[in-house]
């Protein structure tokens, strides 16, 4: 089981991902956060980038269903959601198998013009898709970025990512990966 903290944390994500707010997730959802990553990042529907994404995220929200849904409604609701999470967080081995690789699936896409990092642009549209306001998007890279290089790179984002989802501690940067808890 996830500790409380761990718990707040996958009720973030669930509320990242019921993009329309029924309190479900389903496919509409899929679209919704689509086409807000299109919007903030300026992606012409349809295009590369927009059609990268949208293959990634199907996919995983393909997997995330097929696993999730526990009663085979074609939604998963947030107890499933939170069943699921407690068993992609229970160890490294999981976490490597069900949530990375969606990490590691869309980071290219976002990485705008292909240097290998993301500048402050491509970061704070990244935070800015999960419905957070441009001035915290500035204060999470300012986060984020732990060299002050003025860029996140793979690994500076791989790290938050991991603890966000793996970390006990309640003072690490990494609690708001995905906003304000």
């Amino acid at each position: 089981m996830l500790s409380d903290f761990r718990l707040q944390k996958v009720k973030r994500v669930f509320e990242f991902y019921d993009a329309n707010g029924n309190g479900v997730l389903d496919l509409d959802d899929i679209d919704g956060i689509c086409d807000h990553f299109a919007e903030q990042f300026g992606w012409t529907v349809g295009g590369e980038r927009d059609s990268n994404f949208r293959t990634a995220f199907t996919l995983h929200w393909n997997n995330l269903i097929h696993i999730a849904d526990e009663n085979k409604d074609g939604v998963v609701s947030e107890e499933e959601f939170i069943s699921y999470y407690v068993l992609a967080l229970a160890n490294d081995k999981n976490y490597y198998r069900f949530i990375k690789p969606f990490f590691d699936d869309i980071f290219p896409i976002i990485d705008s013009d292909d240097d290998g990092v993301l500048s402050k642009e491509d970061y704070t549209a990244f935070f800015r898709s999960f419905r957070n306001s441009q001035s915290d998007a500035e204060a999470a890279f300012d986060n984020m970025d732990q060299n002050n290089d003025g860029v996140i790179s793979h690994y500076e984002l791989y790290t938050m990512y991991y603890h966000f989802h793996m970390s006990e501690d309640e003072n690490d940067g990494s609690q708001s990966f995905y906003g304000k808890l």
